[in-house]
């Protein structure tokens, strides 16, 4: 799948989409609503961003036939579209019917960590940078967005 470039980000963003939200609500019978969309768009959106620093370090190593974003445009522009996919996902919060003060604060929490995360991704970056400190990124939204919907009650 490495060889597929742009498709690629797009492809393991829909599975992971697919895998958290569409099938947990398939498999609990839930109704399909306009905030359930939204929650699948954010988590679409989330996988996205997650790939940009992966993406940033393996430019120099991925096959110049790839086209992935940073051999595409660059670096610097494909932090860029980072940034701008971030502010689309921070938007998403108030798009849907129902959202909490607690749940805004974490996700402008984590807006601003991806925003550092993407800041600080280069060509260079440690193996640990993207391998450990971005993939913990899903573990410590969910804790944290589990902690403010229930755990302060």
């Amino acid at each position: 799948m490495r060889s597929w470039g742009l498709l690629k980000i797009v492809i393991v963003g829909l599975v992971w989409t697919g895998t958290t939200v569409v099938l947990p609500v398939v498999d609990t019978g839930l109704p399909w609503h306009i905030d359930l969309f939204f929650f699948g768009l954010q988590r679409f959106v989330l996988v996205l961003i997650l790939m940009i620093p992966f993406e940033i370090r393996d430019r120099k190593a991925d096959s110049r036939e790839l086209y992935t974003l940073p051999q595409r445009y660059g670096v610097r522009p494909t932090q860029w579209i980072g940034y701008l996919l971030i502010l689309f996902l921070f938007v998403l919060t108030f798009m849907r019917s129902r959202f909490s003060e607690g749940e805004v604060l974490v996700r402008l929490g984590l807006s601003l960590f991806l925003f550092v995360l993407i800041y600080f991704s280069r060509n260079q970056s440690g193996r640990y940078y993207a391998g450990l400190l971005v993939e913990a990124v899903p573990i410590f939204y969910c804790a944290a967005l589990w902690w403010v919907l229930y755990g302060l009650n």
